[in-house]
């Protein structure tokens, strides 16, 4: 490949930089007489490559990728609450979907590895945050409470949203490696497409993306689930900088919002 990208430098009068070309070994340790020449220059070997925004080792654990986009989102987050947390909690709410929730390159994280559990751990404890809720308030009540499903579930739809477009794309070299990888649970795409089936019983050969999408939701809430999210919705809003509640102290309010969201 390094041959390659030689000659086609040289017939379209191209300089590749070698001070930012590195080497990675995925799976086996790098030998001392293994050495790449690129453009003359020797190239060095790391462990650990960043690649547009995305981060890799040579162990292909992707955990090192979301546990630091974990940490940018942390950052984000303390930034955005420390300017603007005296603000209403609605307000609060838009900004932080709008600015902190990206985790750009999820689709490279497994459900199971540690990266992807401390980005939903810490948007758990965001959202709390946001709201004034306990640490115990229960985790199927943190999605409503921001008028969207929880971040695990949102990152599920993303997923399945992109395999189904490669699915149905019409380049060659996109369908063969989905055909490839689909049938093997080792890839990242068969992992990911064996966890759908055993979650949601899902199976991107028979079905639409409208069908994938309704069915890899959290179950719809009840009735009664529905009114205590409302009720400590509106509670939340007059626990706010602006409002007051006549014949309550702000610690009464807080009580009656920790046992409804606790209880």
């Amino acid at each position: 490949m390094l041959k390659l990208c030689e000659v086609f430098a040289k017939d379209n009068f191209i300089t590749f930089n070698t001070k930012k070309t590195v080497c990675i070994k995925y799976g086996e340790v790098v030998k001392p007489t293994e050495k790449v020449f690129f453009s003359g220059q020797l190239l060095a070997w790391h462990k650990e490559v960043r690649h547009l925004g995305n981060y890799f080792n040579c162990k292909m654990d992707n955990s090192i990728d979301g546990s630091r986009k974990c940490s940018s989102f942390i950052g984000y987050f303390n930034k955005l609450y420390s300017n603007f947390g005296h603000l209403q909690c609605d307000v609060i709410s838009m900004l932080f979907k709008s600015y902190c929730c990206s985790f750009y390159g999820s689709f490279l994280w497994k459900y199971q590895s540690d990266g992807f559990i401390k980005c939903c751990t810490a948007w758990n404890k965001a959202v709390r945050k946001i709201h004034s809720l306990p640490f115990r308030a229960h985790r199927w009540i943190l999605g409503p409470m921001l008028n969207q499903y929880h971040i695990s579930y949102q990152l599920y739809r993303r997923d399945i949203k992109m395999i189904y477009q490669m699915k149905v794309c019409t380049n060659q070299i996109v369908k063969q490696c989905l055909s490839v990888s689909i049938h093997d649970s080792n890839t990242l795409i068969g992992y990911k497409l064996a966890f759908y089936r055993s979650r949601f019983a899902l199976l991107l050969n028979d079905i639409d993306l409208i069908e994938c999408l309704r069915r890899a939701v959290p179950f719809p809430l009840t009735v009664d689930q529905t009114a205590t999210v409302d009720c400590l919705h509106n509670m939340c809003l007059e626990n706010s900088f602006y409002y007051d509640v006549d014949g309550f102290t702000k610690d009464e309010i807080q009580f009656i919002i920790d046992y409804i969201a606790t209880m």
